[in-house]
């Protein structure tokens, strides 16, 4: 692939949104999703690395991280509510004067207390000033900042104190030496109460098993990411199973209604129907409402369950 091949997959935007789940320790449910974005399909950069890795190579990592970030945002309105976004940028990027033209979009900007960034480990932070001051502006606009692979690359706890992120991301090779004995849990507990005076959450990323995620959960670590919860899927994907209530639910919903409904005005109105006495239309429209309601409701319950 050449480097101009690659600027057009940039700019006819074909990259490929994936998103993999953020779940809550406590109670395994999904608080949100990090965009992981890949190549066209079938193309020599669909993979994440091969991508990301040809962007380096042609000088145009900027130039990417930039096409991620517009491509995630357009998906942030039809996010479910009680859901964030995290999408990945590099220091230089996070403090750019681009990004926050782009969050001015009246499309974006009610939605902003639903999207965080995540400061990735992959540019050292030569500025701390610079960033310290957009992660400041961020913050006041109600976007929160993630900080990654905290552990094992340029970032550490003192890098945390001074940017004071909402969440700080353990490095991948931290979770996977927790095999190693409880020497790793009382370091990964250490440093969650280190975070935890400083009100940032912790999350353990690259959870593959439910050894790793119970260890995780005992030093008190709050979120966690993984394989052991779910593989990155297409945010279409995501999005749709996501919806509380289905068009396939409103059917059947609607059909429960009609059934139910009219089998119970039949009960309780049949003396008005085939006599003289007067029919109270006020309880025949509760009798249809109120098997639709817990028809609805219940099935969006199994589905939340499911999840």
């Amino acid at each position: 692939m050449t480097r101009q091949e690659f600027i057009e997959i940039l700019d006819k935007r074909q990259l490929q949104t994936y998103v993999q789940s953020i779940v809550d320790l406590q109670n395994n449910s999904i608080v949100g999703y990090e965009v992981l974005t890949r190549g066209p399909e079938c193309s020599v950069v669909e993979r994440a690395d091969k991508l990301f890795g040809s962007a380096t190579h042609f000088g145009l990592t900027r130039e990417i991280e930039f096409a991620c970030a517009r491509q995630a945002l357009t998906f942030l309105p039809r996010l479910p509510n009680d859901k964030f976004l995290t999408i990945n940028v590099g220091p230089e990027v996070l403090a750019s004067d681009e990004l926050f033209a782009l969050l001015q979009d009246p499309h974006i900007s009610p939605f902003h207390s639903q999207l965080a960034f995540e400061l990735t480990e992959h540019l050292p932070l030569d500025d701390l000033d610079k960033v310290t001051l957009a992660v400041k502006r961020l913050q006041s606009m109600g976007i929160q900042v993630l900080l990654d692979d905290t552990g094992c690359g340029f970032f550490d706890i003192s890098t945390a104190e001074v940017l004071r992120p909402a969440i700080v991301k353990l490095c991948i090779t931290v979770i996977r030496r927790i095999e190693l004995g409880d020497v790793i849990e009382k370091e990964i507990t250490a440093t969650r109460q280190r975070l935890d005076m400083l009100n940032t959450k912790t999350l353990g990323e690259g959870v593959e098993d439910a050894f790793q995620a119970e260890t995780l959960k005992r030093a008190g670590v709050q979120y966690a990411q993984g394989y052991f919860f779910d593989v990155p899927k297409p945010i279409e994907q995501t999005l749709k199973a996501s919806k509380v209530v289905t068009k396939k639910q409103l059917k059947t919903a609607v059909f429960i209604s009609i059934l139910v409904g009219t089998i119970l005005t039949l009960i309780n109105q049949g003396e008005a129907l085939i006599g003289d006495a007067e029919i109270n239309w006020f309880k025949v429209v509760l009798t249809y409402i109120v098997p639709f309601c817990v028809s609805l409701y219940s099935s969006a319950v199994a589905l939340q369950d499911t999840k």
